[in-house]
């Protein structure tokens, strides 16, 4: 429920806010002479709506036509509440009606050049490993993940050594690290100092006594045993 202590004041803060055009479009729209203007609550269903106009904007791109928008908390104040029905939109190339939140492209159409969504990558091969790195305080541990070759780099940057590194397609990988983390959240680690950064919030991290069982979710993906790609190369001895 509004009161005052809420109400004060927005007339003025709504006229600071708005510039030159926004201002004209109100008072065209609103019939206002040059000495009229809002009361606090129009300057308060004025500001919902500018919230609402913000919020829809940040889905607005090329192709698509909005169409309905639920927001929740909106246009009655904000809030952290994440329940929502959505913002739904028309694909303008073939007509596909759906919530834009949920995905940001078409769910018909072919994915679009250089797309990064899940459904893009699905058959692209990726890799699943598995590092070692010594604690100087928690001893030997592992690391696993999913991700590309660039970020397994990261991590022997950090100091960390390839164990196992399979590869297969983007999709299956994925679904075997969220069965690893399933598997193992109970032992992991968790945040820490002295872990490589590479390693985030050591979610994936856990004892080196721990049996990470990589192939276990992937057993029917053709994966790829590419460990040696990744070792370090170390000068002969003379």
């Amino acid at each position: 429920m509004l009161d005052d202590a809420v109400l004060d004041g927005l007339a003025e803060e709504l006229r600071e806010h708005l510039d030159e055009e926004r201002t004209a479009m109100l008072r065209d729209g609103l019939n206002l002479g040059p000495d009229e203007w809002v009361d606090d609550v129009e300057a308060f269903q004025l500001f919902s709506a500018l919230d609402v106009e913000d919020e829809l904007g940040f889905y607005d791109r090329a192709g698509w036509t909005l169409v309905a928008g639920n927001l929740k908390g909106l246009p009655w104040g904000w809030t952290d509440d994440p329940h929502s029905h959505g913002v739904w939109g028309r694909h303008d190339a073939c007509g596909t009606l759906q919530n834009v939140r949920r995905l940001a492209e078409c769910a018909v159409c072919e994915p679009e050049p250089g797309s990064r969504t899940h459904r893009a990558r699905a058959d692209r091969q990726q890799l699943l490993y598995v590092v070692g790195f010594d604690h100087p305080e928690l001893g030997p541990l592992l690391k696993y993940g999913h991700g590309d070759r660039e970020r397994l780099k990261a991590h022997i940057a950090g100091g960390a050594e390839p164990v196992w590194v399979l590869q297969a397609p983007h999709h299956q990988v994925v679904a075997a690290e969220r069965e690893l983390r399933r598997e193992h959240r109970s032992i992991a680690i968790g945040p820490t100092t002295g872990l490589p950064s590479s390693f985030g919030r050591g979610r994936e991290v856990v004892p080196a006594s721990v049996d990470v069982a990589l192939y276990a979710g992937l057993r029917d993906a053709g994966a790829q045993l590419v460990t040696s790609q990744f070792l370090r190369r170390r000068p002969l001895a003379t």
